[in-house]
């Protein structure tokens, strides 16, 4: 596996972050302004009808979906790398990662 490889996954990774945050802002925003409108005396129902709450949270699900997909892809290229390109063997990827050596087996097999 090539270093570039191992870099295009780690921007992925990056990417996959910052939309979290985004999405986490989104969601922060959404809070705020339920408050409001609980300020306001809207009934609960109301506020879930128009309010932004329903799909700030539906965007974050998705986004930690993501995220958590870019970080076992990058898992496996860690353990890729470091078995094909710098010669480890599993169980010294395993210490090195402080993982069990069989779930360093998965993800360097599972790939």
């Amino acid at each position: 596996m090539k270093a570039e490889a191992f870099d295009i996954q780690l921007d992925e990774l990056d990417h996959a972050c910052l939309d979290l945050t985004e999405r986490l802002e989104g969601l922060r925003k959404a809070i705020v302004r339920i408050r409001h409108l609980r300020g306001q005396g809207r009934p609960v129902s109301e506020i879930v009808a128009i309010g932004p709450g329903v799909p700030a949270r539906r965007e974050v699900r998705e986004s930690w979906s993501g995220l958590n997909r870019a970080l076992h892809v990058y898992r496996v290229r860690l353990v890729k790398s470091m078995v094909d390109d710098e010669g480890m063997s599993i169980a010294d990827a395993a210490r090195v990662m402080r993982n069990a050596r069989q779930v360093v087996s998965r993800l360097y097999h599972g790939a």
